[in-house]
């Protein structure tokens, strides 16, 4: 309890959620309530209603032939909602009238159940959420008070890290107007809860739980699934396809000492069929794809195997079905990367001495289409050597000295002798957060994004040459929209505070075709249209007539989530609440939201891991999920099924 003030107390939980209640509540004699089965009341009367039963204070007065709804009782006292307005400075809340000055006129209505959106019925809806939608209510209670729920679905995952998925059930009340969540644990107690309404008749502090507060009022579309699997991990994200075969990364959310399990696994395009999956453990990703898509090269440490210290294993496998190219084991080494360059499988590892690492490097090389050993190159002279990924020419980071701010050498060797091609000193390849490129348009390009302490530079892969440049400032990033078009951010600082500015950059002339406040992200150019996410929503720029819709937003908190089309809609995914949503491309209104799909985001998550929740191939919408599934959608219908 964190303060009184009259009749009303203020009651919050550690975490900081509540609200003000009336204080007769927190009372023993409290406990002798009663559920009532709820009832309509008319007013004999004219009657003064009060906050508690025997109350002091007058909330409002009630007509002789008013309507009121009763839902509970206590001694010679009615628990009522009326649709008068009350008091604005408290919180909504039920009310206390005398039993003898009123009579019973029949059931109270369902108020989700008749869909109705009138002021005066939303007050009772939001009123009877805020008293009554508390913890312990059981799911007989509920639709005792609103009803059957108009939607179920599954919550996000609930499991330990490291094990198979586990969601609870969430119902969904759903009008126009007004939207109510509930979230029930394995016993079908309740969890959490959430409400909001259209115009914010009633401010509303409910205990929200796990339940991510949602960005629009927008209805449930029922999706037809074409297929769904259930995957062994809660995070899954499309990475690649080849041929008929989705290639699907899975992830536990753990991070560090935490994480306990990743793997990659196909699936059919056609039928949703598991054609093989990999198992890492608790060990690093490591994998690469050849050109041709047809091998796929992945690596991991053998737990199985008895050896001083913890061998490897190198395998490629056919992507179509699965089965073993061939394989290689290591030992006596430390791997720090895996890569496909070219036709060959290159791991770059530290050897090791009496089972430490040293700074003893090797970059070795096999045929990826038959196992068959290329080259070996030791690299003496540098240290804290890291590896590029799957690139024309096989790029390696390298230090002379241990990491140094100023830059390191980049080396390019040819994949297949390891014949040195060029180099660049006081270049970084790693960007340390200084761009992201989410749809990996850059990757197989033929170039390759480096940096030194003032510029970001495009480079050339085959030859080294730096083919575009842009400035670097403190606190400041780039994302890669495609060939033509850089998004920029800058955020400033001031104690606790956070405010962020975001650029649209022309990178053939240098022009910043938009500056605005706010977190601009996911930038995807579809036809003469930009479309990408502002801070906590989808918005768009028109590059012919430079039209802004949905550059203004509401709220501190950043949301950001992939904006794709999918015929002539646009589908967004919300990591912040677990939704997706079907978007109109012109106006950016939300048209729904897709029912039993739910996003997320764990502690350190990939952009093109975020990317990979939602993908259109050839008209065929894929979408994975924070909550164990991964799913094809039938064409969305665009009417939403109520």
């Amino acid at each position: 309890m964190n303060g009184k003030q009259g009749d009303f107390s203020e009651v919050r939980t550690a975490e900081g959620e509540g609200g003000w209640i009336p204080a007769w509540y927190l009372n023993e004699e409290s406990a002798q309530i009663r559920n009532l089965e709820p009832q309509e009341l008319s007013m004999k009367l004219y009657t003064d209603a009060y906050w508690y039963p025997n109350g002091q204070e007058t909330a409002v007065s009630l007509k002789a032939g008013e309507l009121v709804y009763a839902y509970q009782e206590f001694e010679d006292w009615y628990g009522v909602i009326a649709s008068s307005k009350n008091d604005a400075s408290h919180s909504p809340f039920m009310l206390w009238i005398p039993k003898a000055n009123a009579e019973v006129s029949g059931p109270a209505p369902s108020w989700f159940g008749i869909g109705t959106d009138e002021e005066e019925a939303m007050r009772v809806l939001a009123t009877a959420v805020s008293s009554l939608v508390v913890p312990g209510i059981s799911q007989a209670r509920v639709r005792e008070l609103f009803g059957e729920p108009t939607y179920t679905e599954q919550s996000s995952n609930k499991g330990e890290t490291g094990d198979k998925p586990l969601t609870l059930p969430v119902w969904r009340y759903e009008i126009r107007t007004a939207h109510l969540i509930l979230e029930w644990n394995a016993a079908d107690v309740l969890e959490s809860a959430y409400y909001q309404d259209a115009d914010g008749l009633l401010n509303l502090d409910l205990w929200t739980g796990s339940i991510g507060r949602e960005p629009y009022l927008a209805p449930s579309i029922v999706p037809d699934w074409e297929w769904r699997f259930q995957s062994d991990l809660p995070y899954n994200f499309l990475i690649d396809s080849a041929g008929d075969a989705l290639i699907i990364a899975g992830e536990d959310g753990g991070f560090s000492g935490m994480h306990m399990k990743s793997i990659l696994y196909a699936l059919h395009k056609g039928t949703g069929e598991k054609i093989w999956q990999y198992d890492f453990g608790p060990h690093a990703t490591m994998y690469g794809m050849s050109k041709d898509k047809r091998r796929m090269s992945l690596l991991k440490q053998d737990m199985d195997r008895k050896s001083a210290t913890i061998p490897y294993v190198l395998e490629t496998l056919y992507t179509q079905t699965g089965e073993l190219a061939w394989q290689h084991k290591m030992d006596d080494v430390h791997v720090q990367g895996l890569t496909v360059s070219g036709n060959s499988a290159v791991v770059l590892y530290s050897n090791l001495s009496n089972g430490t690492v040293t700074d003893d490097y090797s970059v070795q090389a096999w045929d990826v289409r038959t196992g068959q050993s290329l080259w070996t190159s030791k690299l003496p002279g540098y240290k804290d050597i890291s590896i590029a990924g799957d690139q024309e020419q096989l790029i390696l980071q390298a230090y002379r000295e241990g990491y140094d701010p100023e830059g390191g050498v980049i080396i390019a060797l040819d994949p297949a002798t390891g014949q040195e091609q060029w180099k660049l000193e006081k270049r970084h390849i790693f960007m340390y957060n200084l761009l992201e490129d989410p749809s990996g348009y850059t990757a197989g390009s033929g170039k390759i994004w480096t940096s030194t302490t003032d510029r970001l530079w495009l480079t050339d892969v085959r030859t080294g040459t730096d083919l575009e440049h842009y400035p670097i400032q403190q606190d400041s990033w780039y994302e890669v929209v495609n060939d033509q078009y850089l998004l920029s951010v800058r955020t400033d600082r001031t104690g606790d505070d956070r405010t962020f500015t975001s650029s649209f950059i022309d990178r053939k002339t240098g022009e910043k075709r938009f500056t605005e406040q706010g977190y601009a992200s996911y930038g995807t150019i579809v036809g003469n249209k930009l479309y990408f996410r502002l801070h906590n929503h989808a918005s768009s720029f028109d590059l012919t007539t430079n039209k802004k819709i949905g550059f203004e937003y509401e709220g501190s908190y950043i949301d950001a989530g992939p904006v794709i089309a999918h015929g002539k809609i646009l589908v967004s995914a919300y990591p912040a609440s677990g939704t997706v949503y079907v978007l109109d491309p012109d106006t950016m209104d939300p048209l729904g939201r897709l029912l039993d799909t739910k996003v997320g985001v764990y502690d350190i998550t990939p952009t093109y891991f975020m990317q990979g929740y939602l993908t259109d191939i050839n008209g065929s919408l894929y979408i994975g999920s924070a909550n164990g599934w991964f799913s094809k959608l039938k064409p969305i219908v665009l009417q939403p099924a109520a």
